[in-house]
């Protein structure tokens, strides 16, 4: 039912499947949708059971079946409880960061602040990679566009992603002085919490890794 053209994988085995790495996988991916929705210009667009792993077994048209396919099981906000708990830590991050919800961006520094407020960038930074075969980008957010409840600018967020199914290393853009970018999330590892008051420092300063076909995170401060 549907679209007959579909953009799907199912990471190596079809339906079910008890192997870990592929369940590990699958996981790692809707955390990859999750993110991308929650950190997108506009309203989130999630539906009811993504945040426990409701798949309607792969149906992309099950809003009309009164049946397993559509109903949601409130079994799976215990089997899926790491989604869901992330899920809720990546909504909270966007309420707390006015910047990750700005209705619009020019692309310019027009306020003279050392970076713009969005700029795109690829494993080099300020360099997109725009060949065919390229599955990776990145953007940057400039928190000094935006400002929080208590009247303080935001934070600067950076969010990676790699889609290759090997790792690459990204370099950053910098920050102005006396700000450094500190890991806040990675969905190639495990855990859910998102710890802003103690972030993960980075191992080096001017460059990442991102792991294959995951995202992460990094806040700047």
């Amino acid at each position: 039912d549907g679209t007959d053209y579909n953009y799907s994988w199912n990471c190596g085995e079809e339906g079910p499947s008890r192997k870990k790495r592929i369940n590990d996988l699958r996981l790692q991916l809707c955390k990859n949708a999750l993110l991308m929705t929650i950190i997108s210009g506009g309203t989130p667009l999630i539906n009811a059971g993504d945040e426990m792993g409701h798949t309607r077994k792969g149906n992309n048209n099950s809003w009309c079946m009164d049946n397993k396919l559509e109903w949601i099981d409130w079994v799976d906000l215990e089997k899926h409880k790491e989604l869901y708990e992330f899920t809720k830590a990546l909504i909270r991050l966007r309420k707390d960061h006015p910047i990750l919800r700005q209705r619009s961006f020019k692309g310019s520094d027009y306020k003279a602040t050392g970076l713009p407020d969005i700029s795109f960038h690829g494993k080099s930074a300020w360099k997109v990679d725009h060949e065919n075969y390229r599955r990776q980008l990145a953007v940057c957010f400039n928190g000094d566009y935006a400002e929080k409840a208590e009247g303080v600018p935001d934070d600067s967020f950076y969010i990676g992603m790699n889609m290759h199914w090997e790792p690459h290393k990204f370099y950053l853009p910098r920050l102005k002085e006396g700000k450094r970018w500190y890991m806040l999330l990675d969905t190639s590892a495990s855990g859910t919490a998102i710890d802003e008051d103690e972030p993960a420092e980075l191992k080096f300063e001017d460059s990442v890794r991102i792991a294959p076909r995951s995202i992460i995170i990094l806040i700047g401060k």
